[in-house]
């Protein structure tokens, strides 16, 4: 795999829709390095959220090859898919995903169950991850409790808190005004830097696609680098 954390080869999606076959992704490429910041930026139902899916092996492609930190992913059974998820990828999403009657303590630690850490362990985590996106003071709060963008920063505390090496991101700041989503693009850009972790952001906003340090136009089932 050289120097790359993502390489997709020749990879087609299709789903069947009114018993037609729709080709989301229709033999895309895409190489992406180590630590790099990638923005996958187009319209709702461009094909970026299917692209997300592939690379965090939720879906598999109907054609072509997805690795993913050295591993091939169409090959991998459901437990496989499920063991890969858990070790290598942190998920954040628009609307947080938080369970409504966890604390925040308790979203961030249910990111980490499937690792079957020690309970010494995942709490030490959990306490470095909400440190470091200053809500370790809000521990105890609930969802609810808290507003959008400290719900998008618990998400964020929750995909990165195993330290994994590639978040995939599908539209965090969707749902964040201007003000808020800059602080959580700030939030990431920092984690990111002292992790290294690999970041994919799907997006239709700029202002995300100006944070990426690589930004590709997703459409028309094809992929195309714009910077």
């Amino acid at each position: 795999m050289g120097d790359y954390a993502i390489r997709v080869r020749d990879v087609t999606k299709e789903y069947t829709l009114a018993d037609e076959p729709v080709r989301v992704l229709d033999s895309v490429n895409l190489d992406v390095e180590f630590g790099e910041v990638v923005a996958l930026k187009g319209v709702s139902g461009s094909g970026k959220s299917t692209l997300l899916h592939l690379l965090g092996a939720i879906d598999k492609p109907t054609s072509g090859e997805v690795f993913v930190s050295g591993t091939e992913l169409s090959g991998l059974s459901r437990r496989g898919q499920a063991e890969f998820r858990a070790g290598t990828i942190g998920f954040v999403f628009q609307f947080f995903n938080l369970m409504p009657t966890l604390s925040v303590a308790e979203n961030v630690a249910s990111g980490l169950e499937p690792l079957h850490w020690s309970r010494v362990r995942r709490e030490e985590a959990v306490e470095e991850a909400l440190r470091s996106v200053d809500l370790l003071d809000h521990a105890h709060k609930y969802p609810a409790q808290l507003s959008g963008g400290q719900q998008q920063r618990v998400a964020i505390a929750r995909a990165l808190a195993k330290k994994p090496p590639v978040v995939l991101a599908d539209e965090p700041t969707g749902a964040l005004d201007a003000k808020t989503a800059r602080r959580v693009l700030d939030i990431l850009g920092v984690m990111q830097a002292e992790a290294g972790c690999t970041v994919i952001i799907a997006t239709h906003d700029p202002v995300v696609a100006d944070f990426a340090g690589t930004v590709y136009k997703v459409g028309g089932g094809s992929i195309e680098r714009e910077r």
